[in-house]
């Protein structure tokens, strides 16, 4: 597979209103972007998954903490379905406990 980069660019973005800067290369078939170890490494990155806080340099950031009572871990199928790599399916299923939340 061949991905046709458009350039690379700093893109400025904002976390809890401060900004920050990356180098990200622009590619038509990619519309969203992931801080690598490299990034969180210059900026100073520490994340406190107990607190649910990320220290970036020397801003503090509390982070969106969901709580998850009740989740569900697997799906059984009344039918074989294949879903190939790198493709979606929608798939109906029906769940026995309306409880539980859906993301």
């Amino acid at each position: 597979m061949h991905l046709s980069i458009l350039g690379d660019l700093d893109l400025l973005f904002p976390v809890d209103g401060h900004k920050f800067v990356a180098n990200v290369s622009v590619l038509p078939a990619i519309d969203e972007f992931l801080l690598g170890s490299e990034w969180l490494v210059k900026n100073e990155t520490k994340w406190d998954f107990a607190k649910g806080t990320i220290c970036l340099g020397n801003r503090l950031i509390h982070v969106y903490r969901r709580t998850l009572n009740k989740v569900c871990r697997c799906i059984l199928l009344s039918e074989d379905c294949v879903v190939p790599p790198k493709h979606e399916a929608n798939v109906l299923v029906k769940m026995l406990d309306d409880g539980i939340s859906s993301f």
